[in-house]
């Protein structure tokens, strides 16, 4: 008994070969790291704008942002923002408001973008509390690395 195997030459399956995926959409670190923020943001009662900054050690893909707080109001948001070294800034979350469960926006599978940070990249998190209500605010950020 033996097999026989046929290709066909041309057609779909080389175009399909063709196709070159964006490097963006798949990412090329393995190894998981969440950076939280310690005792998160204390927001005291007086509007404005409230901020925590991380700067990359080494190559990293910024995959997932989360957020908690210990109190919600509407017209409470936050924004997220990276900067690689010698680049513009660059908003990554604008004007997102806040919700009544923890929230988490995923960045890291092929159905989304995976943000790569250079060493010396800076991602900064921004809570803008409009309510004027104290309150604690969790960011965390989740990397590959």
């Amino acid at each position: 008994m033996s097999v026989v195997q046929s290709y066909n030459v041309g057609g779909v399956i080389d175009e399909i070969k063709k196709i070159n995926f964006p490097a963006h959409l798949f990412p090329r670190f393995t190894k998981s790291f969440t950076k939280g923020f310690g005792s998160g943001i204390a927001v005291p009662a007086l509007p404005g704008t409230y901020s925590v900054e991380y700067v990359c050690p080494t190559d990293m893909e910024l995959i997932n942002i989360s957020i908690a707080c210990s109190g919600y109001r509407d017209g409470d948001y936050w924004e997220a923002y990276s900067t690689d070294p010698g680049e513009p800034e660059y908003c990554l979350v604008e004007t997102m408001p806040t919700r009544e469960i923890a929230e988490s926006i995923n960045m890291g599978n092929v159905l989304y973008i995976v943000h790569r940070l250079p060493a010396g990249s800076k991602v900064r998190f921004d809570f803008h509390n409009e309510s004027g209500t104290s309150k604690t605010v969790w960011p965390s950020l989740r990397f590959l690395r």
